[in-house]
């Protein structure tokens, strides 16, 4: 038989190990695998409970002590732990010889154990990559622990896909589900009644579970969240409140005083555990009428448990959200409004959002791949590169379309308000018209484009032609006016800076469509940047370098620099400056689109829109110039946050755009398309849908006598199979029942239960 993995798991505090039980279980219940349990951190201290009594309580042998925290509330004291840390467990780790080292989350004493098992060439499996939480210094060593590991096992699949993102291989990373479901499952929980005896005091309702983390990216570490949550407390005389205890960041003898303080003014209603045990924990969040505060626990165990949650201030931002989560600022004001709306919206039922954080089987399926992977492939990382695909329109905020009117209204101002009456019915945001100066756009011998030449004749020049198609702004005062009356947006696009200027100051419109044909024309570009206005910018005939200096004239004058020598250098130094890539981030989206009219699939390159989204990281869109929707949808479904397609009263009529536009009740039916698509395209998470959970029953299939079974006897192939309805066991654990002894007698077809 082979040699057993030795499998080294670090914990340095109480959350960490509680999340951790499911998989120390696992790897001591696996024959290939040995476990060597490191125990660090505040579990070694009194002053935060000495939890390693009750790892020891709980069974567990452990194979290493390090005592490495250090006295001190502040940077110094935090670099001291890990200083201590990465020299005490290198240590370790050549007496141990670990095969494999286990870290879960974003700890700065998991960045030291991380840093010792580099020096040390071992392979470390980190659980909880991919999430943020914004508001902490957590988040970065998180994402540098996913860095120096080499396989990754994640709670929900949007971890997994940023994890990817970050470079790592898809083959070395799991989505296993969070260890927090395994222990929803297997939980024995406390009922109010063994809890109050527990705890030695009555657990009245409203019962409010509080836990307040420093905030170590805030400028004071938290203290005013945690005195505007006692705050708030305070007000609710009649809730008993359990405060676990402080985490060991910097800055958490300031919040212990604040949580410390409001506990002795209210002896009989509130009380400080310093650590309360998974179980204990676990048992009053599932009893709590809200989990209050800003730990991890609450946007990951409460809303599995249906338990709703006021999550305060930036510390959790970036994580998943869930119904039963409610954010608030750090206010007192802000966190009692959110207080009464939780415990208005009550209890949710279990297991609401157990489908996103897996099965609650995750520890099993860590420790069998933990046996199973290849670690000499595994210890020779590569850095895979990914194109970001540009994340779809979320629900709030669905794919803005416009109806591209153009100079389809031929000069006629009745012809553009009938345009305008035809884009609002058909459901557009917004229909755009062309603003323009036909002896200011081009010279009086300029010649058609061939599409032009082939739709209006070849007699006439390209300066004659726009005259004709030009609306006078009286016209587009008009027009505007009419859009008002309609519900539907104004949006032009100008060709000249006399056309702007009407635009921008005339008409006040905050927005400006950018054409292809202008992508190129610095002054136009810095003219409208210079006036702070958002840009629709058309990149038909470009290449990626030209899109690049085009948003460096744009950053360059909205970072305030127009003011400055314009050249070339100075608009790649406003591209790569802070202010310049936070403004067109704000206020530029790109369209992708061919300059052919019409446009043939073979030449509209909607992955384009994916190298413009790598590339700037900007919101993209389309400019569809081809026949029929297919393409505008199917940009949708990539990604597409802004459509632009032309459209007309009737394609037969004169004019060189009509051809390749769209008639009324095709856009409308193309809108109404691309509103499904959106909505379709969902939020990414796989879960059961509301429609499916009612279909789960009548469709899956639960252990089921297949003869008459007597108490006693052992479940077989032979006596037990599988059918619907999944109202007993689930399918899912028949070779789990297989060997088990029958608790009483089942007749031929009768649910096992």
């Amino acid at each position: 038989m082979a040699a057993r993995r030795r499998i080294c798991v670090l914990t340095a505090t109480r959350a960490e190990y509680g999340l951790l039980v499911p998989l120390l279980r696992a790897i001591e219940a696996h024959r290939a695998l040995d476990l060597g349990l490191l125990v660090t951190g505040t579990h070694l201290s009194d002053a935060f409970g000495r939890t390693v009594d009750a790892i020891e309580a709980d069974g567990f042998r452990i194979a290493a002590r390090i005592d490495s925290l250090r006295p001190g509330d502040g940077p110094a004291a935090a670099a001291e732990t890990m200083a201590t840390a990465l020299t005490e467990l290198t240590a370790a780790f050549s007496t141990l010889a670990p095969d494999v080292l286990v870290l879960l989350g974003d700890r700065y004493e998991t960045l030291a154990a991380a840093s010792a098992a580099m020096l040390a060439g071992l392979p470390i499996a980190h659980i909880h990559g991919g999430e943020l939480t914004e508001g902490a210094f957590d988040d970065a060593v998180r994402h540098a622990v996913t860095k120096l590991a080499h396989l990754h096992f994640t709670a929900a699949e949007p971890y997994r896909q940023r994890v990817l993102q970050m470079g790592e291989a898809p083959t070395d990373t799991f989505m296993t589900g969070a260890l927090a479901a395994d222990n929803m499952r297997t939980m024995t929980f406390m009922d109010r009644a063994e809890l109050e005896a527990d705890l030695g005091r009555p657990l009245p309702a409203p019962l409010v579970l509080a836990t307040y983390h420093p905030v170590t990216l805030d400028g004071d570490g938290g203290r005013t969240g945690a005195e505007a949550l006692v705050a708030a407390l305070d007000r609710r005389k009649a809730a008993s409140v359990l405060f676990t205890g402080v985490n060991a960041d910097p800055g958490h003898g300031a919040i212990d005083g604040v949580v410390r303080a409001f506990v002795d003014r209210n002896p009989g209603r509130a009380s400080f555990h310093a650590s309360l045990g998974n179980r204990r924990y676990l048992s009053l969040m599932k009893i709590a009428d809200a989990v209050v505060g800003n730990s991890s626990s609450g946007v990951i165990e409460a809303p599995i448990l249906g338990t709703p949650t006021v999550d305060i201030g930036p510390r959790q931002a970036g994580r998943l959200r869930w119904e039963t989560v409610i954010h608030c600022n750090e206010n007192a004001d802000d966190i009692d409004a959110a207080m009464t709306a939780a415990l208005d919206r009550g209890r949710q039922p279990a297991g609401g959002v157990g489908a996103a954080f897996g099965d609650g089987h995750a520890g099993e399926r860590m420790a069998d791949i933990l046996a199973d992977v290849d670690l000499a492939a595994l210890r020779r990382k590569t850095f895979r590169d990914l194109v970001p695909t540009p994340p779809p329109a979320p629900a709030e905020r669905p794919v803005f379309v416009i109806a591209e009117a153009g100079v389809n209204h031929n000069g006629s101002l009745e012809t553009a308000k009938a345009l305008v009456d035809a884009a609002a019915e058909a459901g557009a945001d917004a229909v755009k018209f062309q603003s323009f100066k036909a002896d200011d756009l081009t010279t009086a011998t300029a010649a058609k484009a061939d599409y032009q030449t082939h739709r209006t004749g070849g007699e006439e020049t390209q300066q004659a032609m726009l005259r004709s198609l030009e609306l006078s702004e009286d016209d587009q005062r008009a027009v505007f006016a009419h859009c008002a009356t309609k519900g539907i947006a104004f949006l032009s696009t100008p060709f000249d800076l006399r056309s702007l200027a009407f635009l921008a100051d005339g008409l006040r419109l905050p927005r400006i469509k950018v054409s292809s044909g202008d992508l190129t024309n610095t002054p136009l570009l810095l003219e409208i940047a210079k006036r702070g206005l958002d840009v629709i910018l058309s990149t038909g005939m470009a290449t990626m370098d030209e899109i690049e200096v085009a948003l460096g004239v744009l950053a360059f004058g909205y970072a305030g620099a127009g003011d400055g020598t314009p050249g070339r250098a100075a608009f790649g130094r406003a591209l790569l400056a802070p202010a310049g890539r936070a403004a067109l981030r704000d206020k530029v989206t790109v369209l992708q689109c061919t300059t052919e009219y019409p446009a043939p699939a073979d030449d509209l390159n909607l992955r384009a829109m994916d190298s413009i989204f790598a590339r700037f990281g900007l919101t993209v869109g389309f400019s569809d110039h081809s026949i029929g929707p297919t393409a505008a949808i199917a940009a949708v479904a990539r990604g597409a946050r802004v459509i632009e397609k032309h459209i007309t009263l009737e394609r037969t009529m004169p004019g060189p755009d009509h051809m390749a536009s769209m008639e009324p009740d095709a856009f409308t039916a193309m809108t109404a398309a691309i509103r499904e698509v959106g909505r379709a395209l969902g939020d990414g998470i796989k879960r059961p849908g509301d429609g499916e959970t009612a279909n789960k029953s009548a469709a899956r299939k639960s252990l089921v006598a297949a003869r008459d079974i007597k108490k006693g006897e052992p479940f077989t192939a032979e006596n037990l199979t599988v059918k619907r309805p999944e109202d007993g066991i689930p399918a899912g654990e028949y070779f789990d029942w297989i060997g088990r002894a029958a608790s009483r007698d089942f007749t031929a077809d009768e649910l096992i239960s």
